[in-house]
This record gives structure tokens, sequence and C-alpha cells, in this order.
């Protein structure tokens, strides 16, 4: 079901991709700092490669976010890792104290 999903919204967004394509044809001069006149390119190319490159900067952020995270977490796993050791010597220390014959000093 989903499947058919996916490929019905893919599908849609393909025609509105086109037909944006189609409809914006008419050529456009990018202007450069200090009146430097770049290339001309169609209208639709300068919108979609703009898209493209927020999506990159975009990516770029939240997977360096995902990478600190990551680190963090790894880091965090490890002190976890080492407390419980910790508590599991401290409750083994404990157990064999309890499990001594107690020794009854009378004088």
């Amino acid at each position: 079901m989903w499947k058919i999903v996916k490929v019905i919204v893919f599908l849609i967004l393909i025609i509105v991709v086109t037909t944006f394509a189609v409809q914006n044809q008419e050529a456009v001069d990018l202007t450069w700092y200090f009146d430097l006149t770049g290339i001309r390119i169609p209208l639709y190319l300068l919108l979609y490669g703009c898209i493209i490159g927020g999506m990159i900067v975009g990516m770029a952020v939240g997977g360096s976010q995902r990478l600190s995270l990551w680190r963090t977490n790894r880091n965090l796993a490890k002190k976890l890792r080492k407390l419980e050791a910790e508590q599991a010597a401290v409750s083994a220390g404990t157990r064999s104290l309890q499990a001594s014959p107690s020794v009854d000093k009378t004088d």
C-alpha cells in the first residue's frame, strides 16, 4: 500500500517539476559583485540550483550535528559501561560480606 502511495507522490512531484521547468524557460542574467556580468541561464535552472544548494548546506549542517551527537552518545555509553562494572564490583563485594559467617565475640 505504502509503495503505491510513494510512487503516486513521486509521479506528481515529477509532473510539477517538469511543468515548472517548461513554464520558466526564459533566460536570466546572473550579475555578480562589482557589476561583473556572469552567465545567462534559464530561470528554472537557477531556481533548481538554489534549491539543491540549500539542500546540500542543510545536509552538511545536519550531518555535523549528527556526528557531534554520535560522539556524545559513544562517550556516554563508555561511561555507562564503566559505572555498571563498578556497580557490579561493589554489589559482588557486599554479597561476599553478607555470605561470610559472622564472628561472635564473647569474652
